[in-house]
């Protein structure tokens, strides 16, 4: 599964460079603040909380073509329990990735 599709993002906006560039920017900003977004879901210990914010992550990062990204937000919004162990590992996933996402971003704009 790819990381950042470029080509794909550019397709579905149809080249267009000034849509794309607000896309990342947004993505980025998002990206920025999603250690703290996990870090206070995760310390209420709500899964309903931490389903929508899979959710959240899920759909900004399939907007941007970050499959990866998109991959483990759906992971982490079809939680069905609990699991620390599981969780621990996923969001260091998600923040590795979200953090080599950040540097391919950076490298667009």
């Amino acid at each position: 599964m790819k990381h950042f599709d470029y080509a794909d993002l550019s397709d579905r906006m149809i080249g267009d460079e000034k849509n794309i560039r607000e896309v990342l920017l947004m993505c980025r900003d998002y990206l920025v603040k999603l250690p703290a977004l996990l870090e206070e879901v995760s310390a209420k210990g709500d899964l309903a909380k931490l389903n929508k914010l899979g959710h959240s992550i899920k759909g900004i990062a399939a907007t941007a073509s970050f499959y990866r990204l998109s991959d483990m937000g759906r992971q982490l919004q079809d939680l069905k329990s609990w699991d620390e162990n599981s969780l621990v590992t996923l969001k260091k996933e998600i923040l590795v990735e979200s953090e080599k996402l950040q540097g391919s971003i950076d490298l667009v704009l």
